[in-house]
């Protein structure tokens, strides 16, 4: 079965299923850029797409920088808000310095504003993470995080602070 088909029967919550289908397809050649295929033309596999992406990811996998590049150019057209939680989830794992700097910023930047709290929350790490390869950045995202701890809600606070505790701002 073609992993989009496959993809499609996922029932959204059976993380088994989705397993498995790691299990099936990993090996092939094409695999990640069969899923980055899938983020930027198929709507109704992004979830599916986006969390087999990070789970090949967290098993200590690498994408080239040509792949990152791809993934941050389709991240725009992302319409679920789990897919885009995820690609902010798998950004420490990702080789940023090596990729364009604007769409990986744009899509952060966008993330800050969303409607998922979640999705605002690890916004704030991966802004973070370019602030860290940017020093330039460093003073806007400070000034981000300290609103958002009198702004935004327990659970991004919870986020932000975690942020915080990885270095370089000097709260009063």
């Amino acid at each position: 079965m073609e992993l989009r088909q496959a993809l499609r029967t996922w029932n959204g919550k059976e993380r088994a299923f989705l397993l498995e289908l790691y299990r099936q397809y990993r090996e092939e050649a094409d695999f990640i850029d069969q899923l980055l295929h899938l983020l930027e033309r198929h709507s109704d596999c992004q979830r599916a797409a986006s969390w087999l992406l990070k789970h090949h990811l967290e098993q200590s996998a690498r994408l080239a920088t040509e792949q990152v590049d791809s993934l941050f150019h389709c991240a725009a057209r992302l319409v679920d808000w789990q897919s885009r939680l995820h690609l902010l989830q798998m950004m420490p794992r990702l080789d940023l310095p090596g990729a364009k700097r604007a769409p990986i910023e744009n899509f952060v930047r966008q993330c800050l504003t969303d409607q998922a709290r979640f999705v605002r929350a690890w916004a704030y790490n991966g802004f973070y993470l370019l602030a860290s390869l940017y020093p330039e950045l460093r003073p806007e995202v400070e000034r981000f995080c300290q609103m958002a701890l009198h702004d935004e809600p327990p659970s991004v606070r919870a986020r932000v602070g975690e942020v915080l505790k990885q270095g370089y701002f000097q709260f009063a």
